[in-house]
C-alpha cells in the first residue's frame, strides 16, 4: 500500500521523496526475490569423498577415488590411469569414463578397477602413433 500511495500522490514532497522510496522498495524486493529463489532452488548436493585407492594393473597405474552422494543416497567413484612412463606424482591422469552407481562401496570399487583395466587393455591392444 506505501508504494501505491508513493505513487498517487502528487505533492512536490511525495514526488522528490517517493521516487526514492519507491527505487529502495523495488530494490529490496528484487533482493527479496533473488533470496527466496536460492532458498527455494532445493538442498545442495552433499559429497563426500573417499580415501583414493592406487593399484597397478600391467605396468600402469590406477587411482579410484569413491564419492558418496548423500542426496541419492549412492556410491560413485572417479577413476585415472597413468602408463607405464608416467608417474601420478608429477602429472596429471587419464581420466576413464566410469558412471555406474551403487548402494555399496564395494560394488563401485570393483567396478571402476574393470573400467580402468578394459581402458588399458584396449590402450594397449592400438598401435601407437
Amino acid at each position: 500500500m506505501r508504494f501505491n500511495r508513493a505513487i498517487r500522490s502528487t505533492t512536490p514532497r511525495a514526488r522528490s521523496g517517493g521516487g526514492l522510496r519507491m527505487l529502495g522498495s523495488a530494490t529490496g524486493l528484487i533482493a527479496l526475490t533473488l533470496l527466496a529463489g536460492a532458498a527455494c532452488s532445493g538442498p545442495a548436493r552433499r559429497v563426500a569423498p573417499a580415501r583414493a585407492v592406487m593399484s597397478e594393473y600391467q605396468a600402469w597405474m590406477i587411482r579410484i577415488t569413491p564419492t558418496f552422494d548423500y542426496a541419492a543416497n549412492r556410491w560413485h567413484a572417479a577413476v585415472q590411469v597413468w602408463p607405464p612412463d608416467r608417474r601420478p606424482e608429477a602429472l596429471p591422469g587419464i581420466n576413464v569414463h566410469y558412471a555406474a552407481t551403487a548402494s555399496d562401496q564395494r560394488e563401485v570399487m570393483t567396478g571402476a578397477m574393470e573400467a580402468a583395466q578394459r581402458y588399458i587393455d584396449a590402450s594397449r591392444s592400438q598401435p601407437e602413433r
